[in-house]
């Protein structure tokens, strides 16, 4: 059970700039041999990983963020290996939607092989920033509607945009989660319909939270803090 007191949220604005400032650094040989030899592992135990290239944070405040570019095996040999922060200092952004339907907000529970926080529940759609069609620059509402199409089978027809609401970041692997809250018109049965014909193995149960309903424990922070801050601006 992975303890959530040290996980640190904030809120941000709604129009937070994400700017990438250099290229990726370079490794000692020591560091790459080691870095490898985790990649090599786990791609074995997990031959669907791909290593594309991932923003990372340098400086992050409510209204700005400045990062690289890296490769996700530097990334993933940190998740795996927390100790080499010291060494590698990455901190890989990610961005998380809170979908709101009719009945409630929208979760699901990760999947048992997943890399990472495997059983866990989260508001999907989820996933790190990546460089679609090798673009240079970070576009955040295309990187979450490719998410939701590939988590969910939801197009961005399907959605409307409601902002950019927090910032969490994972005490152990140093992943940054900007939360961004998402309405639907479709009712909860259509949304689960499209995740059970259209959508990856991202999670493996899709259901909805009552909008009134108090948290439960075992919600990761990110999905918490995206929830306070709809129940804020909503006026409940």
């Amino acid at each position: 059970m992975i303890n959530f007191i040290h996980w640190r949220s904030f809120f941000v604005n709604p129009d937070i700039t994400v700017q990438v400032n250099q290229n990726t650094p370079t490794l000692s040989a020591a560091l790459e041999q080691t870095v490898e030899k985790i990649w090599q592992d786990s791609k074995h135990q997990f031959p669907q990983l791909f290593n594309g290239r991932v923003f990372t944070v340098d400086t992050i405040t409510p209204h700005h963020i400045t990062g690289h570019w890296t490769e996700y095996r530097r990334i993933l040999a940190q998740i795996k290996k927390p100790e080499l922060y010291k060494s590698l200092s990455l901190r890989s952004l990610a961005i998380n939607g809170l979908i709101t339907c009719p009945e409630g907000f929208i979760i699901g529970k990760r999947a048992s092989n997943s890399v990472y926080l495997p059983d866990y529940w989260q508001s999907p759609p989820a996933g790190s920033i990546e460089s679609r069609h090798g673009n240079h620059d970070v576009n955040l509402p295309e990187q979450l509607y490719a998410e939701a199409l590939e988590e969910l089978g939801l197009s961005d027809a399907d959605l409307e945009w409601d902002g950019i609401v927090s910032a969490t970041e994972h005490p152990d692997s140093h992943i940054i989660d900007l939360g961004v809250l998402l309405k639907t018109e479709l009712p909860f049965s259509e949304v689960l319909k499209r995740w059970k014909n259209n959508a990856n193995q991202e999670y493996s149960q899709l259901n909805y939270w009552p909008i009134t309903s108090e948290i439960p424990k075992d919600f990761l922070p990110t999905t918490k803090i995206m929830i306070e801050a709809w129940r804020q601006k909503n006026g409940i």
